[in-house]
């Protein structure tokens, strides 16, 4: 596993700017053992330190951006919501494909404009199509991620697959790996972008489902104890008839099977591979294994996850999980349980 070497040095730098533009005690006391550096210096072990700075932002932006949704869920009708989602969209847009020097309209939430910032650094050192594609990936992201809260209420359970597929758009993976070209100055040439090219759709379908599975695991405890069910492994009991432990082993299964077919993919992908793309299309795959690596890497150590307490002397980790204690927003609150 390769580590930017350029890791330490922004660390001070990555911590005084999150002080900047995150006020509210709980958000900054979230983002203190978020540990993003970990993440983007794996994620990207051969990149600048200006770059790798500014795509750390972007990682450390994600969580206060999504935090505010669960809250509006919890605390507030759909429309604001909607209009959280809508005033989230205009502002990748604009900061990304527009000429505008400001938004067009006054924002003054810093978990919505602080993107402005990030994306303008972004635009100055991408090229026009890979600008575009960024912006594109934002806002799929912001919108599957703030529709899923929209019908989280809706009391019939996904199917596995449907949520695995969700998932892989609002687990903001992809608007990553569009920094591809800001990051290393390599991009996947048009014939060979997953919109285009089978085999690349599928390695980047499996490198989300890799970062979605690994999420859904570690977070278990602390989504059950939240009442939230819609995960993978109490989607696997409901739809499977499994036990908890089972659930989870046959998560960690799927988990090998991802693996497995992005090996796949990528030797597949290599055998069609013409000499003038070659060395690109490579290089572009390798950042998309750096950040699997990156995320099962960083979700171990981080504390979000896990705690000291669970880790054991044999490398394994262990987690206990309890019963919630929360009323959950279903009518029966151990359906999927059983």
């Amino acid at each position: 596993m390769d580590i930017n070497p350029h890791a330490e040095s922004i660390r001070s730098e990555v911590d005084a700017w999150a002080n900047s533009q995150y006020k509210d005690a709980k958000i900054r006391k979230k983002l203190k053992i978020l540990d993003a550096v970990t993440f983007t210096a794996v994620g990207y072990p051969r990149t600048r330190p200006e770059q790798l700075f500014n795509i750390t932002k972007l990682f450390i932006w994600f969580f206060p951006w999504d935090d505010a949704l669960d809250d509006k869920a919890d605390n507030c009708p759909p429309a604001d919501i909607i209009q959280y989602r809508d005033d989230s969209i205009r502002i990748a847009k604009e900061s990304l494909i527009s000429d505008l020097e400001r938004p067009s309209q006054l924002q003054t939430d810093p978990r919505i404009v602080g993107f402005w910032d990030i994306a303008r650094t972004y635009r100055a050192g991408m090229t026009p199509q890979s600008t575009q594609r960024l912006a594109q990936a934002m806002c799929q992201f912001i919108s599957a991620t703030a529709n899923g809260y929209i019908i989280k209420d809706n009391d019939k359970p996904t199917t596995i697959e449907a949520y695995l597929t969700g998932r892989e758009v609002n687990i903001g993976l992809f608007p990553l790996m569009e920094l591809t070209y800001y990051a290393d100055k390599v991009e996947l040439p048009s014939k060979w972008r997953p919109e285009n090219n089978v085999i690349m759709a599928g390695i980047w379908k499996e490198t989300a489902r890799a970062v979605v599975i690994v999420n859904d695991l570690l977070s278990l405890q602390k989504e059950l104890m939240q009442s939230q069910y819609d995960s993978l492994v109490p989607l696997l009991m409901h739809h499977q008839g499994l036990t908890l432990q089972e659930a989870v082993d046959r998560a960690v299964q799927m988990l090998h099977e991802v693996y497995d077919r992005l090996q796949k993919h990528s030797i597949h992908l290599s055998r069609q591979l013409t000499l003038k793309h070659a060395e690109e299309v490579k290089a572009c795959i390798r950042i998309y294994m750096d950040m699997v690596t990156s995320n099962l890497n960083w979700s171990f150590g981080c504390k979000r996850y896990v705690n000291e307490s669970n880790m054991q002397k044999d490398g394994s980790a262990v987690f206990e999980v309890k019963t919630p204690t929360a009323a959950p927003k279903i009518d029966d609150p151990l359906e999927y349980l059983h």
